[in-house]
């Protein structure tokens, strides 16, 4: 079977789903402190990338260790840069400890962050440099 993306993020072909019914299930919620999405962290890695989903959250790949919050700096820089939002505008909000994190988001909309999520996780099976645009390249 043959399928093909339509500019929409739609897959095409017979018994496609669309490519954003992952992004639907991707939990974002709003609070005082801006946009709330969870993650699911692996620090150490060789290099960082989005792998996917998690359940309702992403999981994202750091090369920072988990020690003196290096690989939360990672992440949040990672992210503000992939999604292409000020540094400070990415913060996060629960899970300092943990593998499962959830980010805040300031300085976007609900349907623009996940509009930016979903180009992400389009291209998660490529690995991503923090210091380049997501999808650049080097």
């Amino acid at each position: 079977m043959t399928t093909t993306v339509t500019s929409a993020g739609r897959q095409e072909g017979r018994g496609a789903e669309p490519l954003d019914a992952e992004l639907a299930e991707l939990a974002v919620r709003a609070s005082a402190g801006g946009l709330l999405v969870g993650f699911r962290v692996s620090p150490g890695a060789k290099v960082a990338r989005i792998q996917g989903r998690y359940g309702d959250r992403l999981k994202v790949q750091v090369t920072a260790p988990p020690e003196a919050g290096r690989a939360n700096d990672e992440l949040c820089r990672a992210m503000a840069v992939w999604l292409g939002l000020k540094p400070d505008y990415v913060r996060v909000h629960a899970g300092h400890k943990k593998r499962d994190k959830v980010l805040a988001f300031r300085g976007v909309e609900e349907a623009d962050l996940r509009e930016r999520l979903f180009e992400l996780l389009k291209a998660s099976d490529r690995p991503v440099r923090p210091g380049l645009r997501f999808g650049a390249t080097s």
